[in-house]
């Protein structure tokens, strides 16, 4: 049995004192994506104020297993002009661990909770996605 990995790794700019992404991170990072997209995709996303649930759809001819998603609660300022301080921005990220495998052409579904619910405000709105960051595929 071979055990192939997949996975996009993050690299935190501000740890590494740059401001901002540059262009071949960017690229590097969509290619990867792009690459795990075509191997499963994310479905029927479901959000809640302190949970995210959808379907994972192994689109392979391999069983995959051990992924891994990216939920993003982007924060969408009312304003966008005039928006808040960066310390009061309520956007969140999380990477969440799906157990189980997925079977060629099968589905997993998955729920992230929360530790603590999204605040309810009305200076914005959340805008919530959710990718495929890693996974292992069984040759």
């Amino acid at each position: 049995m071979i055990v192939r990995r997949a996975a996009l790794i993050v690299v935190s700019l501000a740890a590494l004192g740059l401001t901002g992404p540059t262009a071949a991170a960017e690229e590097t990072t969509d290619v990867v994506r792009s690459h795990l997209e075509q191997i499963v995709a994310v479905r029927d996303v479901q959000v809640e104020p302190d949970q995210v649930s959808g379907v994972l759809v192994n689109l392979s001819s391999k069983v995959v297993h051990d992924v891994r998603v990216l939920i993003e609660r982007s924060w969408l300022w009312a304003d966008e002009r005039h928006p808040g301080p960066a310390e009061d921005n309520p956007g969140r990220v999380a990477v969440h661990a799906v157990p189980g495998e997925i079977p060629p052409g099968g589905q997993l579904p998955f729920t992230y909770r929360s530790d603590t619910p999204l605040p309810q405000r009305s200076d914005g709105r959340f805008r919530t996605s959710v990718s495929v960051v890693s996974l292992e595929q069984v040759d």
